[in-house]
């Protein structure tokens, strides 16, 4: 019997000591972090009575008339761009040009300038010599 009460008191210790913790962390949130405090507060949901009825005419997505001219504008600015205009070269001459660009670039690249066998041993012979003296 004094087991179970031992046990009880510290459950409802820890549990205490749980909930000073969770308003410490709701106290310790920055000032400009106001929404976060409310949310942890568990202040901000709505009720369902607040929620408002929706009607036919007033649908998400069908009463927004500043949006849709928006994006219509948007549109007649991209179909009447001058950038907007169909590719006048057929594919092969696309590739063709793709080709001389490549070679011009390939004839620009300097030819590698690699040690020969004859240097890389002649290294090797410096270096053992050196490490040898040490």
């Amino acid at each position: 019997m004094r087991a179970i009460i031992l046990v009880t008191l510290l459950i409802a210790t820890g549990c205490a000591s749980s909930l000073e913790r969770i308003n410490e962390v709701r106290e310790a949130a920055p000032e400009w972090y106001k929404e976060r405090r409310v949310e942890l507060a568990g202040e901000d949901y709505p009720s369902i009575a607040d929620m408002p009825t929706i009607t036919a005419d007033t649908r998400p997505g069908q009463t927004l008339p500043e949006a849709e001219a928006a994006t219509l504008a948007a549109l007649e600015a991209l179909l009447t761009d001058p950038r907007n205009r169909p590719v006048e070269e057929t594919g092969e001459e696309m590739r063709a040009w793709s080709a001389a660009v490549r070679a011009d670039l390939d004839r620009q690249i300097p030819p590698a300038d690699f040690l020969t066998d004859e240097e890389v041993a002649a290294l090797k012979a410096i270096f053992d010599t050196a490490r040898a003296r040490l």
